[in-house]
């Protein structure tokens, strides 16, 4: 909790000291607030409702004349949001298909193999903060 306050300050203190002229549109941020939401997560904040819905329709609505392109924060030292729908696999194994074609690993030393799961929360990004430290947060757009 400390840890997500303090990226939320990061983040605000980013905001602050930003000229004006910059935030055109706030919705970047907005979606970057939302997406840090974790209790309740985005859809159990009231606020959050229209820039994530925002967000879903504009990548709903992409297409090749028209592509999506993530809105951004400026300030907030965020990377692009990234999807990884597994985890990766441990050290020693190797990813696999599986005779189902779901992913998974196979152990190098005992070839076992094992079953990822998909993640509940496949969207990730980095936020850099003061001390040099990156920090990764993870977050779904599931409703």
């Amino acid at each position: 909790m400390l840890k997500l306050t303090l990226i939320a300050a990061t983040v605000a203190t980013g905001l602050a000291s930003a000229p004006s002229a910059a935030y055109a549109d706030d919705w970047g941020c907005e979606v970057l607030m939302c997406s840090m939401s974790n209790n309740p997560t985005w859809p159990g904040v009231p606020s959050c409702i229209a820039p994530m819905t925002r967000l879903i329709n504009a990548m709903n609505s992409a297409w090749l004349f028209n592509p999506f392109r993530w809105p951004t924060c400026e300030g907030a030292n965020a990377t692009v949001p990234q999807r990884s729908n597994y985890p990766e696999c441990p050290e020693g194994s190797d990813s696999i298909a599986l005779s189902d074609l779901s992913p998974g690993c196979i152990n190098r030393t005992n070839q076992e193999t094992v079953v990822l799961e998909q993640r509940e929360r496949p969207w990730f990004f980095d936020i850099a903060l003061d001390d040099g430290t990156t920090t990764r947060h993870w977050f779904s757009l599931a409703r």
